[in-house]
This record gives structure tokens, sequence and C-alpha cells, in this order.
């Protein structure tokens, strides 16, 4: 138990300053990180997430319908020129479903 303690207080001694230098570098690089991004694409999909059934009463006959509901999602992507990097942003627009209920 000793010789774990031990061997467990030495191992968080050999990492902290390896944790402290790369704190160090990444304050050091934030303000050379600032990017500007410009929108390069838009589009938007439509994925299908699930469906399920439900009951509807017509003429007093119950039935049972499926609705099927899909996701809208909206992606940008965007890139910066300075540093050369993309990024993407995606979004839910909407949730559809096939039916009203």
């Amino acid at each position: 138990m000793k010789a774990l303690l031990i061997s467990m207080c030495s191992l968080t001694f050999l990492l902290q300053p390896s944790m402290t230098q790369a704190k160090e570098v990444s304050e050091d690089n934030q303000q050379s990180d600032l990017h500007i991004w410009e929108v390069q694409e838009v589009s938007e999909h439509e994925i299908p997430i699930y469906s399920h059934t439900f009951n509807v009463w017509h003429h007093f006959i119950q039935k049972k319908k499926t609705c099927n509901v899909t996701n809208k999602i909206r992606v940008e992507v965007k890139y910066c020129k300075e540093h050369d990097h993309f990024k993407t942003d995606v979004t839910s627009e909407e949730v559809i479903h096939s039916h009203k209920h």
C-alpha cells in the first residue's frame, strides 16, 4: 500500500512541471491565435432520426400511423487565411415530424 502511494506521489511530481510549461506556452500563443473566420460554404441537410407509431381515431375506428422524425441541420464551413485553419459550425434548425399529432 505504501509503495503504491509513493509511486503515485512521485508520478504526480514528475507530471506537474510539464503541465505548467504547457499552460505557459498556451497563454503566450493566445494572442497570436486570434482567427478571422470567413464563411466558405453553407449547406442544409435533413437527417432521419427515428420513427414512432401513434393512434388516430377516424369515424370511431382506431388506426395506427407511423411518424418519421427528421432533423434539419445547417453546416457552415469557415476558413482563416492567416493560420490556414478550417472550422465547421453545425446547428440544428428544426425537428420535422412527417405527421401532425
